[in-house]
């Protein structure tokens, strides 16, 4: 475009920061002509704000944000007015605020820049401290209010009618207590305390030591002290006697009890001892029967016995030698042990005194023989057998399940159920059966018998499961026969 003075350019309706202006650089030397943007003229007036002195405006300038300076003089300014408001503006690190609050009056404020609200105090007016510390000042006639707790020293006047609560009123010299609780009594102070201050009345006191009261008190609560040695003898009178201490000690050899003013058997029955546990341990007199019962089991130490009328009657082994006789009519079954007394002779037992009627079925089977016990001397001349054939004895079961006893051996033991039933056959040490020993089951009823091994024992067969064999069918048979200690072998009809 054609040269234009800058008088003769058109009027621009706002200004930019973009926006250029012409410019004389560096004029006192070589003068050039350059552009500049708004944004940047006013970026060097900020930067060079100190320099600019006498800077007029007109008389109200309207600032549009923050005024920054370097520092300014107020000479001459007067006053400056402050708006009120409810609350400081938003918190800017590094700046604090002064503001007026909003209140009637208003009241003016200074916040930190953490947030933190100050009042600025009016020393003229009513003022509230709160949390302030008055280091020495100086309160010309003050009206106190109602302080909630307060240390007057070197204070003069008269209180008229004062509250106090909960007062420390530390060592008065003087003074009159009326209505007053929780007074301690120290050393020397002499006299009487009635009862209805508190006291027991009792007017004098003897001894030495310990203090002895003359007169009989009634004590009640805890006595509490280290030690307590009485001279004379304790009565209690009461219900119920309690010690709490982890050792009782008496000197006496004989403890009386149930000591009443006419004693008999009936006033003394169940008494004794009870110790306590997670049941009741006792020793208890029964007068019907005129002894003392226990409900727990007596230990004598070994090589203690028991004595009637200072007299052995029981060791750990043996009856003693003063029991010579007995109420017993039968000993009950004898299992096991050895017979020390002498040897039953023929001339014990009456000529045809054991027959048939004397055993009972099974008592005597082939258990009862040890081999070659039983040979021609002990047959008489002549015995023969008169029936040629063997007659088992029978043992019918009608359960779902059966245990093999002792005296099944030599048996049938027939199983009729319409269910399956299980046979267990017991270890020795449940039923000691001899090796060699034989056991015969048939299965009657329509339910499968399987055998079973009981603990440790062990089952050997042809069955499908050699250890858990099954009698095939209804009216078949197997037989179990013992081949060891605790092995069986089980033969028949078996699946």
């Amino acid at each position: 475009m054609a040269d234009v003075k800058i008088s003769a350019l058109g009027a621009i309706s706002a200004v930019a920061g973009e926006d250029l202006i012409a410019i004389v650089d560096d004029p006192s030397g070589t003068p050039a002509s350059r552009k500049a943007t708004i944004t940047q003229v006013l970026a060097f007036i900020n930067a060079n704000s100190s320099s600019i002195a006498n800077l007029v405006e007109d008389t109200t300038p309207d600032l549009g944000g923050t005024l920054t300076g370097s520092g300014f003089d107020q000479t001459g300014m007067g006053t400056i007015s402050m708006t009120e408001q409810a609350a400081a503006n938003a918190d800017v690190a590094g700046d604090g605020q002064m503001w007026v609050k909003t209140a009637t009056p208003n009241q003016l404020w200074f916040t930190d820049d953490a947030g933190t609200d100050f009042e600025l105090a009016n020393l003229t007016g009513t003022q509230t401290f709160t949390n302030k510390t008055l280091t020495s000042p100086t309160l010309t006639t003050p009206a106190l209010g109602t302080p909630s707790a307060l240390v007057l020293t070197n204070a003069t006047g008269t209180l008229t009618s004062p509250t106090f609560v909960t007062p420390a009123l530390g060592t008065p010299a003087s003074g009159v207590a009326t209505n007053i609780t929780g007074l301690p009594i120290v050393a020397g102070t002499t006299g009487t305390l009635s009862v209805a201050r508190g006291g027991t009345g009792v007017t004098t006191s003897t001894g030495t030591g310990s203090t002895v009261l003359s007169v009989s008190p009634a004590l009640t609560g805890t006595a509490t002290g280290v030690n307590l040695t009485l001279s004379g003898d304790l009565t209690v009178n009461g219900t119920t006697s309690t010690i709490n201490s982890t050792t009782l000690t008496v000197d006496d050899k004989n403890i009386e009890m149930g000591s009443v003013d006419t004693p008999s058997d009936t006033t003394a029955n169940g008494g004794g001892i009870t110790l306590k546990g997670a049941t009741d341990k006792t020793i208890i007199w029964d007068s019907t029967n005129s002894n003392f019962t226990s409900n727990q089991d007596w230990n004598i130490a070994s090589g203690k016995v028991f004595k009637v009328n200072n007299v052995s009657t029981l060791t750990a082994t043996a009856l003693g030698s003063a029991v010579v006789g007995s109420s017993l009519t039968s000993v009950g079954t004898i299992a096991t042990g050895v017979w020390n007394g002498t040897a039953i002779a023929s001339g014990y037992i009456a000529g045809d005194a054991i027959d048939g009627t004397k055993l009972a079925d099974d008592a005597v089977d082939s258990e009862h023989y040890t081999d070659g016990s039983i040979d021609t001397a002990h047959l008489s001349t002549g015995l023969q057998i008169d029936d040629p054939t063997l007659t088992f004895s029978i043992n019918a079961q009608t359960g779902t399940t059966y245990t093999p006893v002792l005296a099944d051996s030599g048996k049938i033991v027939t199983l009729n159920n319409g269910s399956a039933i299980t046979l267990t056959i017991p270890p020795n040490s449940s039923v000691a059966y001899p090796v060699g020993s034989s056991l015969v089951f048939i299965s009657i009823g329509a339910g499968l018998t399987t055998f079973a091994q009981g603990s440790g024992v062990t089952i050997a067969s042809a069955g499908g499961t050699a250890t858990a064999p099954i009698i095939t069918a209804q009216h078949n048979s197997a037989t179990a026969i013992k081949i060891a200690t605790d092995t069986w072998q089980v033969i028949g009809a078996l699946t």
